[in-house]
């Protein structure tokens, strides 16, 4: 709802809300849509271990969450989850309390009162957040598996190149130490 009426009053001002999570390149962070989460059983005393056990959850289904965290099914994730200046990493789910670089925050007051919420910091600023709040309650309520997976198309055959490549490598220093 809060979207709608933003479109409405920019319309009033004749300019244009865009939610692209990374709409200029840059060294900076990009936008992103934060998301608290928390059962009832978080919240009552002893909730922080059910806090930990969600966040497993959330660590092991990382690759499937991201399809769902952003408008292009994980691609304009690729922008804004850079690692360091205080994002997570697109690459691997981690989470801490009060930790500006992890996928998941705990809150430090959270840890204090030993009961609370989470904080997924990897949904972007275009992301659908009943989307969002569903994959989330998918994983950590109803233990039920995602039907999509990001994979960076990219990425993954920088990564094979590289592998083929230690393994050149390896090779012609095998060849090398034979030589000598």
């Amino acid at each position: 709802m809060s979207r709608f009426l933003l479109h409405r009053v920019t319309e009033q001002f004749d300019v244009i809300a865009n939610f692209d999570p990374k709409l200029l390149p840059g060294d900076w962070c990009g936008a992103g849509c934060h998301t608290n989460f928390s059962t009832e059983a978080m919240r009552k005393p002893g909730g922080l271990k059910i806090i930990f056990e969600a966040c497993e959850k959330l660590v092991k289904n990382h690759s499937q969450h991201l399809a769902y965290y952003d408008a292009s099914e994980g691609k304009d994730n690729i922008k804004r989850l850079v690692g360091g200046m205080g994002a997570p990493s697109i690459n691997e789910c981690t989470y801490g309390v009060m930790s500006r670089s992890a996928s998941i925050r705990i809150p430090l007051l959270v840890e204090k009162n030993g009961c609370g919420y989470l904080e997924d910091r990897r949904p972007a600023a275009n992301c659908d957040p009943y989307l969002v709040t569903e994959v989330i309650i998918r994983t950590v309520c109803l233990n039920r598996k995602l039907s999509r997976d990001f994979v960076d198309e990219p990425l993954k055959k920088l990564q094979e190149r590289i592998k083929q490549l230690e393994i050149e490598n390896s090779e012609l220093k095998d060849k090398a130490t034979q030589n000598t």
